[in-house]
């Protein structure tokens, strides 16, 4: 399983934007939207230097 660490001002933001798309889009978009930012976090964890991604040491130091 890939490692990965999220921070809590992350969780807060992620947990917030699924509530705002739960508003606007029901429960199944959220479902769906909710599945796709887990596979995305699942991916960059899996591979951080994949194509689109940025090394963000403004935000925490790179492993």
């Amino acid at each position: 399983m890939p490692r990965y660490l999220i921070s809590p001002a992350a969780e807060r933001d992620i947990e917030s934007i699924l509530a705002w798309t739960h508003e606007r889009f029901g429960q199944q978009g959220r479902l769906r939207y909710e599945a796709l930012l887990v596979r995305a976090i699942l991916d960059l964890a899996d591979s951080p230097q994949r194509t689109g991604s940025l090394t963000r040491p403004e935000i925490s130091r790179v492993q």
